[in-house]
């Protein structure tokens, strides 16, 4: 009978200590809510310790969107107060492609809040905008909270070459000086070409090759075997020159500069 008395007094007293325990935990309460990532719990004023059966609600911060649950509890678990864990993610908004850009291209391709996307040209085009290039080498765009970008994606448009002059007893012909754009030669008659024929507007805003000349063509000094000259009309050796010579024999004989750069005796 003592033992039987014995052992209910110690069951007894276990089960005041547990509930001293119990009691201790729901008086002492939960502390901090849990750390959710880009969230904020809405306290309201409210301060830690928290008593049990207590909810907090979260909300993302600007430019995150909520997936999971939004409520946290106080529950005694165990026999201590504490937080159920919260199965939450605030992911941040996506703003989507910006576009493709004839002629330019992305360095990055992250479209969600808190990042950008830098756009350069490529080689031979250049950043412009409504107004024309604008001496950029790269354009950015931010990803605003509400999922759009801040601004429109640019244009890339090609360079310009600047402008050529005509050489001299010549001409050159071109209908566009940007980039890949060729530019023809040509020269006066009685004059040849010295030099590309032909050039290109390169990426780097300059011209392939170097500026042509044209030349005057004239005929090599005239030999007529068995005779002498007689008389040159004054535009002497230039082609559509006359020479009149005397022959040694008697008799006179004439000789024409002519294209392609000799002397046809008539």
């Amino acid at each position: 009978m003592w033992l039987s008395l014995h052992f209910q007094r110690r069951e007894w007293s276990l089960l005041v200590l547990l509930l001293m325990v119990f009691k201790f935990s729901y008086e002492q309460g939960c502390g901090e809510p849990p750390d959710v990532p880009e969230a904020e719990p809405k306290l309201e004023g409210r301060r830690p310790p928290y008593a049990v059966g207590t909810n907090i609600t979260y909300s993302c911060f600007l430019g995150f969107n909520l997936h999971g649950e939004s409520v946290a509890y106080c529950v005694m678990k165990d026999g201590t107060a504490q937080w159920l864990p919260l199965n939450m993610n605030c992911d941040p908004v996506l703003c989507g492609d910006p576009g493709y850009v004839l002629n330019g291209r992305q360095l990055s391709h992250v479209y969600t809040f808190g990042n950008n996307v830098t756009y350069v040209c490529n080689p031979g085009f250049e950043l412009a905008n409504d107004r024309g290039p604008t001496g950029k080498e790269s354009y950015t765009l931010w990803c605003l909270p509400n999922g759009n970008w801040d601004k429109p994606a640019p244009q890339c448009v090609a360079i310009k070459c600047p402008p050529l002059e005509n050489p001299e007893n010549g001409a050159v012909i071109y209908k566009e000086r940007t980039y890949r754009a060729n530019a023809q030669y040509t020269c006066s008659e009685g004059f040849s070409l010295n030099g590309p024929e032909e050039r290109s507007c390169q990426e780097d805003r300059k011209w392939s090759g170097s500026d042509p000349s044209c030349t005057e063509i004239t005929c090599p000094e005239p030999v007529l075997p068995g005779g002498r000259i007689y008389d040159i009309s004054k535009n002497n050796y230039k082609v559509g020159s006359l020479i009149i010579y005397i022959c040694n024999e008697g008799g006179e004989k004439t000789k024409n500069c002519e294209m392609p750069r000799e002397w046809i005796l008539e």
